[in-house]
């Protein structure tokens, strides 16, 4: 009897151990499939301008892995977080060739970052009063990624988020000087002003934060130049000033629609919410459990702005943050971003009076 139980037990051991082995072996199969099928376009000269966002299925991780596998000489990346497994094995197995890899990263997420990424990728810790929050990729000093998502699973494959990838050494070549400014001990060198660049038929403006002081006005600018319509997805907005400015164009006759993160618009921008929504501002908050984590707006269906930075007073004053403003939009730009933003309106609800 006790040799039959124990054979018994050897044999439910063996196939548990076949049937987790074998479901292993099945999700590395779908992963190698959806890697193989699915076709990662990167910007290039002829295609400078690159939009890819979460709403769009764009997989982000396979897009910036990608990116980051294809790099000759060098990668930066400057991030708030980074816990993505893909994007930390390429940044290390990329770190293993002659390609220099460094991570500039806010000091409250890098924990057991040397760890993960090993010993050849170079990590700086940026320790200052505000959050390092730019979400930055630079290639070959030839090819830069800016937009709203981190580098974690959620971020790149859940959250709502657009990146805009640009291929252009002059506009690569100021991303690295703003990435060489910072340092792990809180000092910047000399602030760096925005400039515009020009690819193409289009202009795209990069701006860093907190380095120039016109980053606001700008925006005012944007939105009081509006003809005919204003379109908003924000994770985080407390600005006060700036959904005056909103509310100013729609009592001109402007068509305004926001769309906010329902738990940030149930926390810290009620105030906002409510000043929208007395200014009669077609207001929707997102519905899934996925943050909306966008930092966007389109004026006109012409000029895009794009970036890491909330509409709130820390983004322009004390975070390290950035936004671009692409103008005008390509046709094929203005229908890849009215699909994105008909996807958003899908996946929210009309906002309400807090004091209803």
């Amino acid at each position: 009897m006790k040799k039959k139980s124990r054979f018994k037990t050897r044999t439910l051991a063996s196939r548990k151990l076949f049937l987790s082995t074998s479901f292993f072996l099945v999700l590395l199969f779908y992963a190698w499939i959806a890697d193989a099928v699915y076709e990662v376009h990167l910007p290039s000269v002829e295609n400078p301008v690159g939009l890819y966002s979460t709403e769009m299925q764009d997989d982000l991780t396979l897009t910036i892995s990608k990116a980051i596998n294809q790099a000759e000489k060098s990668v930066t990346l400057v991030i708030f977080n980074l816990t993505d497994g893909k994007i930390i094995s390429s940044l290390r197995e990329k770190s293993c060739s002659d390609c220099e890899v460094k991570v500039i990263c806010d000091f409250r997420n890098s924990s057991k970052l040397e760890a993960k990424l090993g010993p050849k990728v170079k990590i700086l810790k940026r320790d200052i009063k505000g959050l390092m929050h730019i979400k930055m990729l630079i290639i070959d000093n030839k090819q830069t990624w800016i937009g709203s998502a981190n580098m974690t699973r959620e971020s790149l494959r859940h959250y709502g988020n657009l990146m805009t990838a640009i291929d252009s050494e002059p506009f690569a070549e100021m991303a690295s000087s703003k990435a060489r400014s910072l340092s792990c001990n809180g000092e910047t060198f000399l602030p760096i002003t925005h400039r515009i660049f020009s690819l193409g038929p289009q202009n795209i403006e990069l701006w860093f934060l907190p380095d120039d002081a016109f980053a606001v006005a700008r925006l005012k600018k944007l939105i009081q130049g509006a003809k005919k319509s204003i379109r908003i997805a924000m994770f985080t907005w407390t600005r006060h000033d700036l959904a005056q400015e909103v509310i100013n164009a729609n009592n001109r006759g402007i068509k305004v629609e926001v769309a906010i993160d329902k738990k940030s618009a149930d926390g810290c921008g009620k105030l906002v919410v409510d000043m929208l929504l007395k200014g009669k501002i077609n207001l929707r908050l997102s519905a899934g459990a996925p943050l909306l984590h966008h930092k966007g707006m389109v004026i006109d269906g012409t000029t895009l702005v794009n970036g890491s930075a909330n509409w709130t007073k820390a983004a322009f004053t004390s975070n390290d943050d950035c936004f671009i403003v692409v103008y005008p939009l390509l046709e094929t730009q203005r229908c890849y971003l009215n699909k994105m933003w008909n996807r958003i309106i899908a996946d929210s609800t009309p906002a309400k009076r807090i004091s209803d």
